[in-house]
């Protein structure tokens, strides 16, 4: 075998699986709102069996809830194993206009942690999503969905204290 065809084999092979992956998640990726409600809804489905890593690849490293900073990521983590929320967000499709995409439903959340106990409608909330870019396989530029911003009514959430 001609030893130039034998190189573009190999680089074929080798580099094939990669340029599949960039091509099927860049242009085969189905359409940005049916892939903003799923992320929402594997986060949602990962929170109820108390598992937070795909909780937190669904959370922006940005996120804030009514403007307040979110708390951090290793406290997310904890509160989803130990608490196992589960919060349900009724059928909304997401509006997407360039790299963000925003979503109002109403939503109720359930939960119950420690001495804290909370069942209740906590009314239209919005959830922003931002595209940023992701890896897969270490090397393999994707696009993500991540949760950058919940907008909740007053008094759902709770101010931070001031010092």
């Amino acid at each position: 075998m001609n030893p130039i065809a034998l190189r573009s084999l190999v680089v074929l092979v080798l580099a094939g699986p990669f340029v599949g992956k960039y091509i099927s998640a860049n242009w085969l990726n189905g359409g940005d709102s049916r892939q903003v409600r799923e992320a929402l809804d594997r986060a949602l489905e990962a929170c109820r069996k108390g598992e937070a890593n795909p909780v937190l690849d669904t959370l922006s490293d940005q996120l804030k809830v009514n403007d307040q900073s979110a708390p951090s990521r290793r406290d997310v983590a904890q509160f989803i194993r130990q608490a196992r929320p589960e919060i349900t967000v009724a059928s909304a499709e997401p509006f997407v206009y360039g790299d963000q995409a925003r979503m109002t439903a109403p939503t109720h959340v359930r939960v119950q942690w420690l001495l804290f106990s909370a069942d209740r409608d906590v009314g239209a909330v919005t959830y922003v999503f931002r595209r940023e870019t992701g890896f897969e396989w270490l090397v393999v530029p994707v696009p993500r969905w991540r949760l950058s911003e919940v907008l909740v009514s007053k008094g759902v959430v709770p101010e931070q204290p001031t010092l």
